[in-house]
């Protein structure tokens, strides 16, 4: 749990600050280097806003839910909004959801390989597996931005269309990312275990170290394509840091930035913890889709439970 905080917090927050707090340029000649102290309240609570966006985005997406809940039926029968817990076909259909589900499914791909190799290696490999999948996720609201025909949407709607290729493109991608790392998860965790190890600092070092080379490679890119992001995209900035968050900050282009990259890195980073931090500990064999058995729901219910909610026979 300390690792998920320190990422959706610690992670962004350094990284803000690194890239706003010490500010460099040319006056009258000579460069000149400036520590902006005035922005260090805007650099916490714009991280953890993005953090905490980042969270709700990655344990939404990827159908994150505990074992215990999925036992009760799910989220609405543990809350008593829908069904009665622990009704034994909403246990069948909530448990095999949670086992096909992405963070089901790479929970399950780390507990394979976590008597091989040792938990962070895992996660080194399996985050490097997600590069990829991060990369697309910052390229495509720009390209939709530039080249989509302007007949597709109207004008002024330019944050519903972002936001719409945004999110359709975690959910497709995060699935995309389960399936190639199943495959792959053993030559990109024997990789990382080479590198070495950082101490705990491997955790979230890896997604420091892509986050800064993503953000350098898009303000290439955006450089050679002549893309000006500048328009209503920046207005939405604007949104963010003044407005939900009442703290002044120049608007010069930098922090919409950070917030491509910071929805491109963060979301798909978080999921990969919470379900490497799953996956360390011991899941059940139904959540692994090659041992599901027909009987299922008769090994979920807790013993001395009778199972008052069977199926009817089938007539002949």
């Amino acid at each position: 749990m300390l690792v998920v905080l320190g990422q959706v917090s610690f992670v962004p927050i350094v990284i803000f600050g690194l890239t706003s707090f010490i500010e460099t340029g040319w006056t009258e000649g000579s460069p000149y280097l400036l520590f902006r102290w005035d922005l260090i309240p805007w650099i916490c609570w714009t991280g953890l806003f993005y953090g905490v966006i980042s969270l709700i985005l990655a344990t939404s997406m990827s159908g994150w839910m505990p074992t215990t809940v999925a036992l009760r039926g799910g989220w609405l029968a543990s809350m008593g909004i829908r069904g009665r817990s622990r009704d034994s076909r909403r246990v069948d259909r909530s448990s095999t959801e949670l086992s096909m589900s992405p963070f089901g499914q790479l929970a399950t791909i780390t507990s394979r390989q976590r008597d091989r190799f040792d938990l962070i290696f895992i996660h080194g490999g399996l985050q490097t597996l997600a590069i990829p999948i991060q990369a697309i996720l910052i390229a495509l609201p720009i390209l939709s931005i530039e080249y989509l025909p302007e007949e597709l949407f109207r004008e002024g709607s330019t944050l519903e269309l972002v936001s719409l290729v945004y999110l359709a493109s975690l959910w497709i991608g995060l699935r995309i990312q389960v399936a190639y790392s199943d495959k792959l998860v053993v030559p990109a965790t024997v990789m990382r275990r080479f590198l070495g190890r950082t101490a705990q600092l491997s955790w979230v070092l890896p997604v420091i170290v892509y986050w800064f080379v993503a953000r350098l490679i898009l303000i290439f890119f955006l450089g050679v394509m002549g893309i000006d992001l500048t328009d209503q995209t920046i207005e939405f900035d604007i949104l963010i840091l003044e407005e939900i968050l009442p703290i002044e900050q120049g608007a010069d282009g930098t922090p919409l930035v950070d917030l491509i990259v910071a929805m491109g890195v963060l979301p798909v980073a978080t999921f990969t913890t919470i379900s490497v931090l799953a996956g360390g500990y011991e899941i059940p064999e139904w959540m692994d889709p090659s041992k599901m058995v027909g009987n299922m729901r008769d090994e979920l219910l807790p013993e001395g439970v009778s199972d008052e909610f069977s199926y009817p026979e089938k007539g002949p």
